[in-house]
């Protein structure tokens, strides 16, 4: 398995979960895009709370305790340590060669949603609604709801800037933002509600259930794959998230004697101790069973012994 982000998935074979998930955003610039302002006031209708609220930067994580240098974009300042002069916030810029760099660029007026708080994903050249060392990340906005959370930039593993969401939801460093082109540029916190995989307590459209090892704990992350459809069973995918609700993208050894990683339907096994009630299942292909040709195999090295993977 490698232990590049991007390529970062879970092994079925004598490997753990991989935490490593992956959503597309498009690079900063140096006018960084921003949320269109009705969305930006409607949906954040608590900025004064939020600001002294701010759990994110200046309650959760002192500037001495954070860890910076981890970014895979680098420049003249540090995206989690930020640095730059008052009134300019470090950004990701994109280099007319195509690649990425960080610079100090400007603050914006319309800055000021906490950590962890909801926000629009920026959109528009109004600034990214989020206080400055946190990217407004996630779904775009529908209406007046915020799609996107306030994320604190951070390095891979450490969760000490994130804190905790209004709805208590720990945030953890484990949310890797790409481009449109799969390039890594930054990691930052992700606030995700858990859920039950076999369709027992489903996540929102657009989301997938992801599995996090062999206690069975469960998150809903959004599904990318970039930019193409979500991938289906049997079929080789790139992310964690990459595959339809109701699958895993997992790595296997290949014919060849490589790894192949393609996305595997969920299923009940019927073994050990499940943290439900079987019968409340749907046991359907999805819900606890495989489809036609297919039967529940075991997987208990990255699963607890009740959850398995569809195979052949």
């Amino acid at each position: 398995m490698t232990g590049h982000r991007l390529a970062c998935v879970a092994a079925l074979l004598g490997c753990g979960a991989a935490s490593a998930l992956v959503v597309a955003c498009s690079a900063g610039s140096s006018s960084p895009p921003g949320g269109a302002d009705a969305g930006v006031q409607d949906a954040t209708s608590m900025q004064d709370s939020a600001r002294s609220a701010d759990t994110g930067r200046e309650d959760a994580a002192s500037e001495s305790s954070l860890k910076g240098g981890c970014e895979p974009v680098e420049g003249s300042c540090d995206l989690v340590l930020q640095g730059c002069s008052s009134g300019s916030q470090c950004v990701v810029e994109p280099l007319a060669d195509g690649g990425y760099t960080t610079a100090c660029g400007p603050t914006y007026g319309v800055q000021h949603i906490a950590a962890g708080y909801a926000c629009c994903v920026p959109s528009s050249p109004d600034g990214d609604p989020c206080l400055p060392g946190l990217k407004c990340v996630g779904d775009p906005c529908v209406g007046d709801a915020g799609g996107g959370r306030c994320s604190p930039y951070c390095c891979a593993g450490d969760d000490t800037p994130c804190g905790v969401s209004p709805e208590g939801f720990t945030g953890h460093c484990d949310l890797g933002v790409v481009d449109d082109a799969g390039t890594t540029l930054y990691d930052v916190c992700e606030y995700a509600s858990i859920c039950q995989p076999l369709g027992l307590l489903p996540c929102p459209a657009g989301y997938t259930c992801l599995v996090e090892g062999t206690t069975g704990g469960a998150k809903c992350s959004p599904i990318y794959n970039g930019g193409a459809p979500a991938v289906g069973e049997g079929q080789p995918c790139t992310y964690d998230n990459s595959c339809q609700s109701g699958l895993m993208c997992l790595t296997t050894s290949g014919a060849d004697g490589g790894s192949v990683s393609d996305c595997f339907m969920l299923c009940y096994t019927g073994m050990g101790t499940a943290p439900f009630d079987a019968g409340a299942l749907g046991m359907k292909p999805g819900m606890g069973t495989c489809n036609a040709g297919k039967q529940c195999a075991t997987a208990t090295q990255i699963f607890p012994p009740w959850l398995g993977v569809c195979v052949p």
